[in-house]
Order: C-alpha cells, then structure tokens, then sequence
C-alpha cells in the first residue's frame, strides 16, 4: 500500500512538472524582446511590417516629389516648363563655353571683361534652372545638344577679330532670343519659373544692352 501511494505521489509531481514546462515556453514566445521590437507592442511579423514600411517610405516620397509638377499643371503647361528648363540650359551650358574661350581668346579688353562677367552669369543661372528641374521632377541634360556643339566647334575655330565678331554676333542673337523665351515664362503657372523669369528678364536686357555697345565698339575698329 505504502509502495502505491509513493508511485501515485510521483506520478502527480511528474505531472506538475510537464505541466510548468509546457506553459513557460508558450508564455515566453508571447513576450516582446526588446532588442527585435522597435515599437513596444508590435512583435514577429507587425515588427518586420513597419520596418519593411518605413524602409520604402523615402522611395514614396521621392515619387510624389517628382510627379508633384504633373500632377497639379494640365499636360500642355507641364510640357511647356519642362521645354523652357531644357532650352535655358542648354542656352546657359553653351554661353558658359563661349564666355570661358573669349575670355581667353577675345581680342578687346572690354570684351574679356564682358565675358568673364557672363561665364559667373551663366553658371548662376545654370544652378537656379537646376534647382527648378529637381524640384519639378524634370531630367536635364549635362551635355551640350548636337545643334549646340556645332555652334561652339565653329566659334573654337576662329582666332582674332573673326572670333571677336561671330562671339558678339552669337551672343547678341542668344540674348534677344532669350528675352522672348523669358518675358513668355513670366506668366508661367509655376512659381519658381515666374520668380526665375522675373529676375533674369532685366539682367538678360542689362547684359544685350553690353554687348550691343561692344558691337559699336567693334565696329568703329573695323573703320581704322
């Protein structure tokens, strides 16, 4: 008798003990590990879910950022921006060029000047259009188009008075040119463009109303 309670005794502290160990691990799976768990609460799968989240969030941003000039202009002004960016810069790049090699190559004095003062003219306009393009989500080029480079390799070839006269004769043709595309984009439903437009229109006319002058002055030396 001694013998069957003994064993019945064991069998029960058996019991008891399968027991406590079947319930800790299941609790302990149910805890949150502070060192995998960002946000307390949120475990297993909802913790790799915010993270998978938050990892795309600076790509949906991003997006929204460069569709945001689509989606608020109708696609014919959208058009309009985007053809006035690439055609300012591809101005701006290859005026920059041909300030630099007159600055080196021009003949008169105030001419040198005159295009040392355009090439930082150019480069400010070239880091606002820049600003413009990355905020309206619209690609521009870093290269000079084909139409451009011809123009700067038949300027490259020239030395002396002739590089003088078709520098002036070219910079005074791309600054009219530039007043019309510029006094169009005033009205522009961008704001940045409107701004831009505003503040380039009358240095545009100051640096057309030089080289108008350095023309005459050009001129009066062909007489001599």
């Amino acid at each position: 008798m001694k013998n069957v309670v003994v064993f019945i005794n064991v069998c029960i502290l058996a019991m008891c003990a399968l027991f406590t160990m079947n319930f800790n691990p299941g609790e302990s799976e149910n805890l949150p590990l502070a060192s995998t768990v960002d946000n307390p609460g949120l475990t297993g799968e909802n913790t790799t879910t915010v993270r998978a989240s938050a990892a795309s969030m600076p790509t949906e941003i991003s997006k929204a950022s460069e569709t945001r000039m689509k989606s608020r202009l109708s696609s014919r002004d959208a058009r309009e921006v985007e053809n006035f960016i690439q055609t300012m810069r591809q101005e701006r790049l290859l005026d920059f060029k041909q300030a630099q090699l007159a600055v080196q190559r021009g003949t008169l004095r105030p001419l040198k000047d005159y295009a040392s003062w355009m090439t930082i003219h150019q480069q400010r306009m070239l880091e606002d259009i820049d600003r413009i393009a990355k905020s309206t989500g619209i690609t521009i080029s870093e290269k000079l188009d084909p139409a451009s480079e011809e123009d700067f390799a038949k300027l490259e070839k020239l030395h002396g008075q002739s590089f003088d006269n078709r520098f002036i004769k070219g910079m005074t043709t791309s600054l009219k040119r530039d007043l019309k595309v510029l006094e169009r984009a005033s009205y522009s439903p961008v704001p940045e463009v409107q701004v831009f437009a505003a503040r380039y229109t009358t240095i545009t006319k100051d640096n057309l109303a030089k080289i108008q002058n350095l023309r005459k002055t050009n001129q009066k030396r062909k007489l001599f």
